[in-house]
């Protein structure tokens, strides 16, 4: 290990006819800085050779130095390549699914404005209550993946800005609640906090916005309906909160992975649900900005997901 040269014999490194003729075989260990061995060079001498010297060792211990640099150069090498094409995949695909989604609001969007502008169309209130409605909607659709772009650009740049003051988690979860009861009628939201829960410190803006993905989320991949549950408990040094929905649920290999930048789970469902897998990223670097964790408990498909966000008290 590390300056030792080891003398050994070693029959089986040589052929029967080469092993009758050697003298001496060097094992020249190529060992990390951590002492983690990464490989061995054997030197052999044959027998009318003279017998290795100590400038012979000195020459082979640089030799194999310089053989262990090479090996670590080259695995870092590789290893830069196969996460610049990770990263060049994964700008392909962002590029052809924001692409998408943004395609998709303009075009309906401009459909239905062209609608309204027809002059021989004398379309009635309430046609046109609908129209505006739905072209809202899209303008709203457009403004969140706005957002979450603006949003990863600054997290991109180091620029996640915190203002901290007093969070009521449950009045904020609550407030979610209310405003998303709104917008789905085939889900009841509820909240479920113990009446002590303590006021922490955060920033209720950020705060907002992840429990806020996290709903958008539930709702989303709850096709059926359900409850969609905001809680919360209180721990000794912690709060926890959750989200809890009744919906597709999550298969246990995708559940260290959802919290990825562009990561969708590949499900039917995802494939058919407006997304570009930016919301539960954004949820992450929101919680662990405020020095928390966050994770996902499902028991598998069909039974539905729990998020939780554990925060410092």
């Amino acid at each position: 290990v590390g300056e030792q040269v080891t003398l050994a014999w070693r029959p089986a490194a040589a052929s029967w006819a080469q092993r009758e003729r050697i003298a001496q075989i060097l094992g020249l260990p190529l060992s990390e800085q951590n002492g983690k061995m990464i490989g061995v060079i054997y030197v052999f001498r044959e027998l009318r050779a003279a017998h290795f010297q100590t400038a012979d060792l000195d020459v082979l211990n640089i030799f194999a130095r310089q053989a262990t640099t090479t090996i670590q150069q080259a695995r870092l090498a590789s290893a830069m390549l196969a996460e610049r094409r990770r990263l060049e995949s994964m700008q392909s695909s962002f590029v052809s699914i924001v692409s998408h989604e943004l395609q998709t609001p303009v075009s309906i969007i401009k459909g239905y404005a062209g609608t309204l502008a027809r002059p021989d169309g004398p379309w009635s209130r309430d046609t046109v209550i609908r129209i505006a409605h739905t072209i809202e909607d899209e303008c709203d659709r457009l403004y969140r993946l706005i957002s979450d772009l603006l949003d990863i650009s600054r997290i991109q740049a180091g620029r996640v800005a915190m203002s901290i003051g007093p969070v009521d988690l449950p009045d904020l979860a609550e407030t979610l609640a209310e405003r998303s009861r709104p917008r789905s009628s085939i889900h009841q939201f509820a909240t479920d906090f113990p009446p002590d829960f303590p006021i922490i410190r955060g920033d209720r803006e950020k705060l907002r916005q992840a429990l806020g993905n996290l709903v958008d989320n539930a709702i989303k991949y709850s096709p059926s309906g359900g409850t969609i549950t905001l809680g919360g408990r209180a721990e000794r040094e912690h709060v926890v909160l959750y989200v809890r929905d009744t919906g597709i649920g999550i298969p246990r290999e995708e559940q260290a992975r959802v919290f990825e930048r562009f990561h969708r789970v590949d499900t039917r469902l995802s494939r058919s649900t407006q997304g570009v897998g930016l919301g539960l990223y954004i949820c992450r670097v929101i919680v662990e900005a405020h020095g928390g964790q966050i994770w996902v408990e499902s028991d598998g498909p069909d039974r539905g997901s729990t998020f939780y966000i554990r925060l410092p008290r």
